[in-house]
This record gives C-alpha cells, structure tokens and sequence, in this order.
C-alpha cells in the first residue's frame, strides 16, 4: 500500500470543510492515523483493518488532559500535535484548546468560524453520543471513557473538563483493587449499552485485576446504508487475491460510477 501517496490525498480531501485555523488539527490527525495504521499492519498484514482515528485520539487526548510531565509530551508527539501547540512549562507540555474545540468541531462537521459556543457544540456532540442525531441518514456512536481506581482521586479540574468537551461519562472512579472482576463487568456493561450490544466484551475474563489503576476504553457504533445500493442479481462469489499471492473464495460486491470518476477528476483539476 502506498500510503505517502493516500496520505498526501486524505490531508486534501479528507476534510473539505476546515478552516485555516482547524488545518493543523486535520493533519494532525491524518499523521496520526497512517502511522496507526502503519503499526497494524505490521501486527497483521493479512487482514482487513476497520478503526476511527478521530475516535482514539479523542480518547488518548481524555487520558492526556490527566497526563504531566514526560509522558505528557509523548503522548502529545504521538498524537502528531504540532510544535506551536508547545507550551514552556515542561510539566505542562502541550496547549490543548485548540484540540478540544476541533473534536468538537469536526464531529458534527462543521468550520471553526462558525459562530458555536462551546456549550452548544458540547449539546451535539451528546446527541452523537447517544445516537439521538437523527438530522443524518446514519446512526454514530462513540464510546469513549477512562476509568481510574479510586485511590487514585480524579482532579476537579480534571472532572471539569472531561465533562465540559468530552461528555459527563468520559471519567469513572472505579474500585479495582477491591472489585476487579465486577468493574470488568460494570465497562463491559457500559460499552454493550453504547454499541447496542454488538460489542458485549470488550475486556475479556482476567483482563483487569487488583493491581489495575486505569483503563482506557474506546469503541465505535456505526450503523448505515449505501447510498447506492448492491444488487444481490450482480453478487456471486469469486476469488479474493492477497498481496501473499493466497486467494480465498469470497463475496464480490463491487460497483463502479462514472460520476464519482468525473467528479474526481473534477475536484483534482481544482
């Protein structure tokens, strides 16, 4: 796969709609996707791979508003924040305003120009949240929380802001060292009842023990149709072949437009 080459399109075309001032949160972004997907590769080449970006990063980026010091740093340069989000305090390395308004912002779609509060983009990203945004012919979902024993206390500060850009689910106390197997229950409940059951275990038996202090969780429901349509008369089963060289019998399901090529081509001569 070339992905200097599809990378270079996505930080293009990926989002049409972002101001100058949002651009640098997209690239960041597209960075931080590709090398992702680089790292998965890696672990299984064989296999199809299927994640949101937006959606790990807005978790890593809830568990970094907690961070300090060094690992805050790392995280930050993972993340492919860039280097004028750089703050001069070592403890504090990284300005994250501009990271919390874009992900407010880009997943409802909408410029950084636009004249929003805060609290209102905050209101429609619950919507998103829970599924209640019925103004597009989709259903998203985005499930993304840190859960931290309680003998850790969580700041107040902390609290403030993961409630106001991140929702008021983004930060649990928990009871690992007393109650493992039960909060293993309790996130797995959870990530069931935002995923509408189709993701029932995410951590599986044995994953969490008394010596856990933090877990991170983050799923993804998304439920959609095509906008244009597979005709089951045109599917019959074929030949898959991989970069291995292996085949394997599987569904064909393709379909080709003119214009989507002509509007490519379009946007490309723009």
């Amino acid at each position: 796969m070339r992905f200097d080459r599809f990378k270079s399109l996505a930080s293009a075309r990926a989002f049409p709609f972002v101001s100058a001032r949002s651009s640098q949160f997209a690239r960041s972004t597209n960075d931080f996707a590709f090398s992702l997907l680089r790292e998965i590769e890696k672990e299984d080449g064989e296999s199809n791979s299927f994640f949101s970006p937006l959606s790990i990063s807005t978790a890593l980026i809830i568990a970094l508003e907690g961070a300090r010091g060094e690992t805050a740093l790392e995280m930050g340069k993972t993340l492919a924040f860039p280097e004028n989000w750089r703050q001069k305090d070592p403890s504090n390395p990284w300005s994250l305003e501009e990271a919390r308004k874009q992900i407010l912002a880009f997943i409802q779609g909408i410029p950084k120009s636009d004249a929003r509060t805060i609290q209102g983009m905050r209101k429609d990203l619950d919507k998103v949240q829970s599924g209640l945004n019925t103004e597009n012919p989709y259903e998203l979902r985005l499930a993304n929380s840190i859960w931290v024993d309680q003998s850790f206390p969580l700041a107040p500060s902390f609290l403030k802001k993961t409630q106001t850009y991140f929702g008021s689910q983004a930060a649990k106390s928990s009871n690992f060292k007393s109650k493992a197997e039960d909060e293993r229950l309790r996130i797995n409940q959870w990530i069931a009842s935002e995923t509408k059951d189709k993701i029932k275990e995410l951590l599986g038996q044995g994953s969490i023990n008394e010596e856990t202090a933090m877990v991170l969780a983050n799923a993804v429901y998304f439920f959609g149709t095509w906008r244009s349509q597979f005709s089951k008369d045109s599917t019959e089963l074929r030949k898959f072949y991989m970069a291995s060289g292996r085949s394997e019998e599987h569904t064909s399901e393709l379909q080709s437009h003119s214009d989507l090529v002509c509007r490519l081509l379009l946007e490309k001569k723009k």
